[in-house]
């Protein structure tokens, strides 16, 4: 081997291309050619994953799911299941929701998804609640529950988000209770001895 490395010197050395310089890497030998090789596989390599990544970027990688658990405010009043019904489609209006379904039959409305707002759901941290959830939406179900001479008015908020201990701080069933106790009062209030009668 030593032999054929002096006889390939000469040759360079003829030809005049390696006169007083080693051989180095890079240079047209075998380990000069893997060398390059390599670094283009590894190029090749590069540009395929960053082709992938760049192109995976519009898809999305979770997607929120609607939370199985749905707490209920709810608020007892003195009139029929007809009047209750009335009273919490005028609450709902005028709390800004709009009713996509509704069964007659079960007592129950269900109101469009809208966006979480800063003070109506909550992730309880370390014993502490952090409002302002971002990217979550929520939908109002509220059930209707004939009890004898009074109703059961019971409101929910339905959330979807990719949190998955998601909470209700309550404040928009509450809004709903109060509308639909204003709804339901007399529009002149009959005023006794012994005070209101609704």
């Amino acid at each position: 081997m030593n032999i054929h490395f002096k006889a390939m010197m000469n040759n360079a050395g003829d030809a005049g291309e390696f006169r007083g310089a080693p051989l180095q890497r890079g240079d047209g030998t075998a380990g000069g050619r893997t060398r390059i090789y390599n670094r283009f596989k590894m190029n090749i390599l590069l540009i395929l994953l960053m082709v992938i990544f760049t192109g995976s970027c519009s898809k999305p990688l979770l997607v929120g799911r609607v939370l199985p658990k749905v707490d209920y405010a709810s608020q007892s009043f003195s009139t029929t299941a007809n009047d209750a019904y009335v009273a919490v489609r005028k609450a709902l209006y005028r709390a800004g929701y709009s009713v996509t379904s509704e069964d007659l039959k079960e007592g129950v409305l269900q109101t469009t998804w809208v966006p979480a707002t800063s003070d109506s759901h909550y992730l309880p941290l370390f014993e502490r609640r952090d409002f302002a959830p971002t990217g979550s939406y929520h939908q109002l179900e509220v059930q209707i529950v004939p009890e004898g001479e009074k109703v059961l008015v019971r409101v929910g908020s339905r959330m979807k988000s990719l949190a998955v201990n998601l909470k209700s701080s309550e404040l928009e069933e509450q809004k709903i209770l109060t509308y639909t106790a204003d709804a339901l009062r007399n529009e002149e209030p009959n005023v006794t001895n012994i005070g209101l009668n609704p």
